[in-house]
Protein backbone atom coordinates (compact mmCIF):
# COMPACT_ATOMS: atom_id res chain seq x y z
CA UNK A 1 0.00 0.00 0.00
CA UNK A 2 2.62 2.37 0.77
CA UNK A 3 4.42 1.80 -2.31
CA UNK A 4 1.30 2.45 -4.30
CA UNK A 5 1.06 5.71 -2.43
CA UNK A 6 4.42 6.84 -2.96
CA UNK A 7 4.16 6.12 -6.62
CA UNK A 8 0.80 7.96 -6.90
CA UNK A 9 -1.65 5.61 -8.36
CA UNK A 10 -4.94 6.82 -8.44
CA UNK A 11 -7.17 3.63 -7.47
CA UNK A 12 -10.42 5.85 -7.28
CA UNK A 13 -13.66 3.87 -8.14
CA UNK A 14 -14.80 5.35 -10.87
CA UNK A 15 -15.04 4.95 -15.20
CA UNK A 16 -12.19 6.12 -17.28
CA UNK A 17 -14.48 5.53 -20.46
CA UNK A 18 -17.49 7.01 -19.53
CA UNK A 19 -18.23 10.34 -21.13
CA UNK A 20 -17.58 13.40 -18.98
CA UNK A 21 -21.62 14.85 -18.43
CA UNK A 22 -23.29 11.50 -19.28
CA UNK A 23 -26.71 11.71 -16.97
CA UNK A 24 -27.18 8.57 -14.69
CA UNK A 25 -30.82 7.39 -13.92
CA UNK A 26 -31.93 8.75 -10.40
CA UNK A 27 -33.07 6.15 -8.04
CA UNK A 28 -36.42 6.88 -8.69
CA UNK A 29 -36.34 6.34 -12.14
CA UNK A 30 -34.62 3.05 -11.83
CA UNK A 31 -37.39 1.91 -9.82
CA UNK A 32 -39.85 3.19 -11.72
CA UNK A 33 -38.54 1.40 -14.81
CA UNK A 34 -38.07 -1.99 -12.85
CA UNK A 35 -41.78 -1.82 -12.10
CA UNK A 36 -42.63 -1.27 -15.32
CA UNK A 37 -40.92 -4.19 -16.59
CA UNK A 38 -42.38 -6.10 -13.75
CA UNK A 39 -45.45 -5.28 -14.56
CA UNK A 40 -44.92 -6.47 -18.22
CA UNK A 41 -43.40 -9.57 -17.09
CA UNK A 42 -46.65 -10.28 -15.12
CA UNK A 43 -48.78 -9.65 -17.94
CA UNK A 44 -47.63 -12.12 -20.03
CA UNK A 45 -46.83 -14.40 -17.56
CA UNK A 46 -51.13 -14.31 -16.92
CA UNK A 47 -51.78 -14.73 -20.23
CA UNK A 48 -49.69 -17.86 -20.35
CA UNK A 49 -51.06 -19.46 -17.24
CA UNK A 50 -54.58 -18.45 -19.45
CA UNK A 51 -53.40 -20.37 -22.75
CA UNK A 52 -53.06 -23.41 -21.04
CA UNK A 53 -55.33 -23.22 -18.47
CA UNK A 54 -58.21 -23.20 -21.86
CA UNK A 55 -56.23 -24.87 -24.50
CA UNK A 56 -54.09 -27.06 -22.44
CA UNK A 57 -50.57 -27.51 -22.88
CA UNK A 58 -50.28 -29.14 -26.30
CA UNK A 59 -52.38 -26.21 -27.53
CA UNK A 60 -50.18 -23.26 -25.36
CA UNK A 61 -46.90 -24.85 -26.30
CA UNK A 62 -47.90 -24.36 -30.37
CA UNK A 63 -49.01 -20.88 -29.42
CA UNK A 64 -44.90 -20.10 -28.19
Amino acid sequence: VDEVKARGYDLTARNPNRPEGEELPSPVEIVAGLLEREREILSIVEELDELLATNGNQEALKCI
